[in-house]
């Protein structure tokens, strides 16, 4: 693990497309010093790539996620007609609460928790209120999938994987009931369309949601890259 982007240079090395698109975690430019990130970068420019890159959240572009995420953007030089730029943050403010379903549809979700221990109304972080995660308290340990989180702000990052009671997604309360988000809710807080039809079990559908990227942020930069190549974007297709 950590190596795939060799793979990744091969590919581009071979074919050399007219943009490169990559994502990781925000802090890959710095991991173990950051040796795999200048890799990727010289290896780009060298092709004759410019070579773009930023950390941008998910939750600056219409989802309820607090996801921020590396983005590397290489944009072969002779095709561009101008600076490519990452998309400033856009679209609404949305928050938990706005994307659940129907309490019938989440009853699966439901988590029976004998030591759930909310914290301090003072402590917990109201001014976040759909612009990033209100932690209300914890369980267990209180290590990632043992927090409780507020509907009226961002769930936190969802993950392919990791332990406790809201392995992926976290547990929020709502209704006065603790539980997970169903596969359709964590759909929406990576931009999935309605439309998406998961072919698997819930579990599997969470792992493969948390090793998504998100719809809504890698749209707007495609929309930039369109732009520094002069252009059109195509009409959008939904299915």
């Amino acid at each position: 693990r950590g190596r795939p982007y060799l793979h990744v240079l091969r590919i581009v090395e071979r074919h050399k497309p007219k943009v490169v698109l990559i994502e990781n975690v925000g802090q890959y430019r710095s991991l173990d010093g950051g040796p795999a990130y200048r890799e990727i970068v010289e290896s780009l420019r060298a092709w004759g790539y410019a070579v773009y890159s930023d950390i941008l959240d998910a939750g600056d572009f219409g989802v309820p996620q607090r996801r921020a995420r590396l983005f590397i953007v290489g944009i072969l030089r002779d095709i561009m007609a101008g600076e490519f730029r990452f998309p400033a943050p856009s679209g609404p403010k949305v928050d938990v609460a706005s994307i659940l379903e129907p309490p019938e549809l989440a009853k699966r979700q439901i988590v029976e928790l004998r030591d759930w221990r909310r914290r301090p109304d003072g402590a917990i972080p109201w001014d976040k209120r759909g612009a990033g995660s209100i932690r209300l308290g914890d369980v267990g340990n209180g290590s990632q999938g043992q927090r409780v989180y507020s509907v009226l702000g961002h769930a936190p990052t969802q993950t392919a994987s990791s332990g406790g009671h809201g392995a992926g997604t976290g547990l929020f309360l709502v209704g006065g009931l603790i539980r997970r988000l169903t596969p359709r809710e964590a759909a929406r807080c990576m931009g999935f369309p309605e439309s998406f039809r998961f072919l698997c079990a819930p579990r599997v559908a969470g792992s493969q949601l948390g090793n998504a990227v998100v719809v809504n942020v890698v749209e707007a930069i495609v929309r930039e890259v369109f732009r520094a190549v002069g252009q059109a974007l195509p009409q959008r297709e939904d299915a």
